[in-house]
């Protein structure tokens, strides 16, 4: 999450990354709170600890693909660079979604 609002400063084309992460976020906890396991007190403990988790890899991998690179970027195409390494967002979001639908189910109350 550091290194997406860092992008968002430096990189043109930033703010709509940040934009669009906020919404995958927004998709992933709509989701969470379809079953009944996750409308629970532990249920929401499990979704707000997943989309950490989700975002802690997808963090490392921007920190590493970009940091260095971000403030050199001051065209408009840098957005066209940034889109690669954010799909790692939504694949780790996915990735965490059906595991913590899983622990909910399984350990539904």
């Amino acid at each position: 999450m550091f290194t997406a609002f860092y992008l968002a400063r430096t990189v043109a084309g930033g703010k709509t990354f940040l934009l669009l992460m906020a919404a995958l976020a927004a998709v992933y906890l709509a989701g969470c709170l379809l079953s009944r396991g996750g409308r629970t007190k532990k249920g929401l403990l499990r979704m707000i600890a997943g989309l950490f988790l989700a975002a802690l890899p997808a963090d490392v991998g921007w920190h590493l693909i970009y940091l260095e690179f971000a403030p050199g970027f001051e065209s408009g195409a840098a957005a066209l660079r940034i889109f690669p390494a954010f799909l790692l967002w939504p694949l780790f979001l996915g990735m965490t979604f059906f595991m913590v639908r899983l622990l909910n189910d399984m350990f539904a109350e």
